[in-house]
């Protein structure tokens, strides 16, 4: 047993000896960084600038092929990008429900949410999430106008 660990460990030290020399397989991936800051009075690890400047020539060529899909961006219209930044997220959505059950009628937030073939928020598809939230101000609309 100590015959294997001793072999293991000299080829261990073998191909540690070859990739500090460069003879390393190339095809590895960088060493991976420690976790955390580094204490005070330490500098940061090198081993997060070495990638960055060993391949300068395919970042350079990554420059070139990337203004091609940025030239496309600028074609779609601007009523599909506004659309999209304004689109509901799954919590608007469950604050809408939440609200509309405790200040007006749970039973209408039930029919909202079977309508739609779900019994819980979560279960909404995002592309029902902007129906939904006008649902849920039409069955507040009339709520409203009862209080006035």
């Amino acid at each position: 047993m100590i015959e294997k660990f001793l072999s293991l460990f000299e080829r261990l030290v073998v191909a540690l000896e070859n990739q500090s020399a460069g003879e390393g397989d190339p095809t590895q991936a960088a060493p991976k960084r420690g976790r955390g800051r580094p204490a005070k009075g330490e500098a940061p690890a090198e081993t997060a600038t070495t990638p960055v400047s060993a391949p300068s020539s395919t970042t350079s060529a990554s420059v070139v092929t990337t203004p091609a899909p940025a030239a496309e961006a600028p074609s779609t219209p601007a009523t599909e990008l506004a659309a999209i930044a304004v689109q509901p997220t799954l919590q608007k959505v469950a604050d809408a429900i939440i609200d509309l059950a405790n200040n007006v009628s749970r039973d209408k937030a039930v029919a909202i949410l079977t309508k739609y073939g779900v019994k819980k928020v979560p279960e909404l598809k995002p592309e029902n999430f902007a129906a939904v939230l006008k649902d849920v101000e039409a069955a507040k609309a009339p709520a409203a106008e009862s209080l006035v």
